[in-house]
């Protein structure tokens, strides 16, 4: 857990504390590793993607629940694609197994959050579809 990567941050004596965002926690996180610190593989078992995916899991959890109804046609359908890949991918012996069903937990607060409070439900469509893009790419944040 997050708990966890943070007191063998202070056991180590690196300063986590001036880490303002998630973005930042994870950077600090991959320095500390490639100045060769911290093996994350071995020491906590986890791998860049798993820390990325857990650590938004942990932040994703306390969001305020405004989310907006899944629209029908092309971007509704491409989200339940994804999701069902995520699902497949948890099934079978893939190597993103170990965080698949935690990805699906946190694709529905990212990618179905409203943009803002008054959005309406052409804004909710923009959003998804760019959104959507993003995490195709990987791209969390």
């Amino acid at each position: 857990t997050v708990k966890q990567m943070v007191a063998e941050l202070d056991a180590r004596g690196v300063c986590h504390k001036k880490c303002k965002k998630r973005d930042d926690f994870v950077e600090l996180l991959m320095e500390v590793q490639a100045q060769g610190e911290i093996d994350l593989a071995n020491e906590m078992g986890l791998t860049p993607k798993e820390l990325e995916v857990k650590h938004i899991h942990e932040e994703v959890a306390f969001f305020r629940k405004n989310l907006f109804v899944l629209p029908k046609g092309e971007a509704g359908t491409a989200f339940i694609e994804e999701a069902i890949k995520l699902i497949n991918a948890f099934n079978s012996n893939d190597d993103n197994i170990s965080v698949a069903l935690t990805q699906l937990m946190i694709m529905f607060p990212l990618l179905l959050q409203k943009p803002s409070p008054k959005s309406k439900a052409k804004d909710h469509l923009e959003a998804l579809k760019r959104r959507l893009v993003l995490w195709q790419e990987e791209d969390f944040s």
